[in-house]
């Protein structure tokens, strides 16, 4: 486990491949604990697990690389994961794959920054170097990311962070409220959530899983913001310096997720650098 922590912030994260061992998440980004003076904003995808794929917190994923052109039996890229061995025609996201795991260094800079990174593993000409500093700052935590192409083929892919948020596991309802640089038509809906000057409240509690998609809109600065909020207790704020490729909004009984994709193309050689910025508030009378 590793422990970041400040005057105001704590984050806990997976050592990669200490305990999380699932073939869908990015084992370098397993951030499962993020509290504000004590106020706790993360939740696990399904308290009562194995149900669901091990997500918790903040999650980061990448979509696979290659993997329509990989035969059957061979080995694709899953970035920040390892090489998976296809099984099938389809690439199902919740399914348990035979894995040989990536190596990752994990460099400390004290005690509320730790960058992770990997060089991965070649398939088929495919390869990508992930590298993710975690800085705390005093009120949340950054990441930064560097990702490079280290293969001979373009890498086509995406990455997303699936935020699972209860504030203070305060279950999903109509305390909560969350706005986004994002459209939603409101035939998308579910009957649980009301559109109103920008925001989106819940009217109700779900009883069930619940999923729309969204369409991102490119702000001034080309960024793209997104805030849950939850009555009196505290917020949660997502700043991510790109404009999203898209926007899915995941959730259940328990637990929020407003995700933000980020689209990725890299020529052999070619390097990226973008940011996520989350950002956390409380309210007085809720802090120590």
């Amino acid at each position: 486990m590793i422990r970041l922590s400040n005057d105001q912030i704590e984050v806990r994260l997976d050592t990669p491949g200490e305990h999380y061992k699932g073939t869908r998440f990015d084992r370098s980004a397993y951030l499962y604990a993020i509290s504000c003076n004590e106020i706790s904003f993360a939740a696990h995808e399904f308290p009562d697990r194995p149900i669901g794929t091990g997500g918790a917190g903040l999650c980061s994923e990448f979509a696979p690389l290659g993997f329509e052109e990989t035969e059957i039996g061979d080995w694709f890229v899953k970035p920040g994961v390892g090489l998976l061995k296809k099984e099938s025609e389809s690439y199902i996201f919740h399914k348990q794959y035979e894995c040989l795991p990536d190596a990752f260094e994990v460099v400390q800079h004290g005690p509320a920054s730790v960058t992770l990174s990997s060089d991965g593993q070649e398939a088929d000409g495919r390869r990508l170097r992930i590298s993710r500093t975690f800085t705390l700052t005093g009120d949340g935590v950054v990441i930064d990311y560097t990702l490079v192409n280290l293969g001979s083929k373009t890498i086509h892919t995406e990455e997303y962070v699936h935020n699972f948020i209860a504030i203070q596991q305060q279950p999903i309802g109509s305390g909560y409220s969350f706005q986004m640089d994002a459209a939603v038509d409101s035939d998308r809906l579910p009957p649980f959530i009301q559109e109103a000057d920008g925001q989106l409240r819940f009217t109700d509690a779900p009883k069930e899983p619940f999923y729309f998609r969204a369409e991102p809109a490119a702000g001034d600065d080309d960024v793209f913001e997104l805030c849950i909020h939850y009555e009196d207790i505290g917020g949660f704020l997502e700043i991510d310096w790109f404009v999203p490729s898209k926007v899915a909004v995941w959730g259940c009984p328990h637990a929020l997720s407003v995700e933000s994709f980020n689209s990725i193309e890299l020529q052999p050689g070619e390097r990226i650098e973008y940011r996520r910025e989350f950002k956390l508030a409380c309210t007085p009378a809720h802090t120590r």
